[in-house]
């Protein structure tokens, strides 16, 4: 394996609840990036306005802190070598 792609893990992103489905919903991204990164996408590509909030769940049960690496959730959370993260636009799990 190359050293860069060594440093990405794959991430796959879920809708849950009022959520729109995304098209592509498998990324691989830089162990380093926060998840605010993986938030700040999502807002995007789910168009929402200036006043809704991304909640993001893994396990569908923790919301991780914004400044978490990804690299750290993969290494600790991650199933079948993918990081799941589920998302909505209102509070779904705890």
């Amino acid at each position: 394996m190359s050293e860069s792609t060594q440093e990405k893990v794959e991430i796959l992103l879920r809708a849950v609840g009022d959520a729109p489905v995304l098209k592509k919903n498998k990324f691989k991204l830089n162990r380093t990036q926060k998840i605010a990164f993986v938030s700040d996408f999502l807002r995007k590509a789910t168009k929402c306005e200036d006043e809704e909030r991304i909640f993001l769940y893994i396990h569908q049960a923790f919301s991780p802190t914004m400044d978490s690496p990804i690299g750290t959730l993969f290494d600790n959370h991650a199933s079948d070598n993918k990081l799941v993260v589920h998302y909505s636009k209102t509070p779904a799990w705890g």
